[in-house]
């Protein structure tokens, strides 16, 4: 019999080849269907797990107190399901939701645990993970603007006005038609502009440390110096608070309407008349480094074969004519 059966598929090697091809195609079909299935079916399964978890939170908040002592906010992932948003343990369970977006604040290191969401309404609200990894509300969807809770406080716009909470939820400071961060200014200090229009300083407490400015920049995490323009002048001023140095301006430059914010890599500011011409300056004591008469300015940086961490500031300055002239400067 198998002898006749070999004979024929001898005979008919086009009849093999395409047996051979139909049980392929056949064997390849129910592969891929029963992937599709299993995968259909855990993705329900997680996605019901995730409802149940997300209504049982919404339905009482006392049952939120069920989550094990063992999931931490460090535990804590954000997941999205049917475009909502839940924060889960690290079992799985959703310990916060259904809301429109969590903001990974939780991924920066702070002491806080507070996070941002945004509720169904478009508002931006604040949650607490506990030590539990139960989650209280601080506050409601609230807010058109909010930044990351950093150094204890958190900068808010309500309707047209910002303010300030803490990571407890109370306000503190007062109301401001334009206001930044305190984690600008290491949690001590944060810029604000007021009704009047015009710039200041304030501490923690709302008290004016500088004012009178027309611009403020960011102010700098890493050091107490920092830079804006008043009354017309660009100037450079100090927050450094001890017996002998008390916050204020250490440098006026006359003729400069415009100065850069610090840069990271190395000490100084970009200097700019009201002519346009450009120059730059040392932000620790105000020594120009570039006077302020080039057309144009390329700056960068060397760090080689020089000792301490120094780094060694090129400036490539464009005169009128066209050429350039090259100052070097060590910071």
């Amino acid at each position: 019999m198998m002898t006749k059966i070999l004979k024929i598929l001898t005979n008919h090697v086009w009849l093999c080849a395409g047996l051979a091809i139909v049980l392929i195609a056949a064997a390849a079909t129910g592969w891929r269907w029963s992937l599709i299935a299993a995968q259909k079916s855990l993705a329900e399964d997680s996605i019901k797990a995730l409802y149940q978890a997300g209504n049982q939170n919404t339905e009482a908040s006392d049952q939120a107190g069920t989550t094990s002592r063992n999931n931490t906010y460090s535990d804590m992932t954000v997941k999205i399901c049917s475009n909502q948003a839940y924060l889960c343990n690290q079992s799985g369970e959703a310990v916060f939701g259904p809301c429109k977006f969590i903001y990974d604040d939780l991924e920066y290191f702070s002491s806080s645990h507070v996070f941002r969401y945004v509720d169904q309404n478009g508002l931006i609200g604040f949650g607490k993970v506990e030590e539990t990894g139960t989650v209280t509300v601080l506050y409601e969807g609230t807010f058109t603007e909010a930044s990351r809770m950093a150094e204890g406080g958190s900068c808010v716009k309500e309707k047209d006005e910002y303010y300030y909470i803490d990571d407890e939820g109370k306000r503190f400071a007062g109301i401001y038609s334009q206001a930044c961060p305190f984690a600008e200014g290491q949690g001590r200090y944060a810029r604000i502009r007021k009704q009047d229009g015009s710039w200041a300083v304030i501490n923690r407490k709302g008290e004016e440390i500088l004012t009178g400015f027309d611009e403020i920049h960011e102010l700098s995490y890493l050091t107490p110096m920092g830079v804006g323009v008043k009354g017309g002048k660009a100037v450079i001023f100090t927050l450094e608070n001890d017996e002998d140095i008390q916050p204020g301006i250490i440098c006026e430059f006359d003729g400069c309407t415009e100065i850069s914010r610090p840069y990271s890599d190395a000490d100084y500011v970009i200097l700019k008349s009201k002519e346009g011409k450009q120059g730059a300056a040392c932000v620790w004591n105000g020594e120009m480094v570039v006077p302020v008469v080039y057309e144009d300015m390329q700056w960068g940086y060397y760090d080689e074969n020089l000792d301490d961490m120094e780094q060694q500031v090129w400036f490539q300055c464009r005169k009128e004519d066209g050429t350039y002239d090259i100052y070097y400067w060590s910071n």
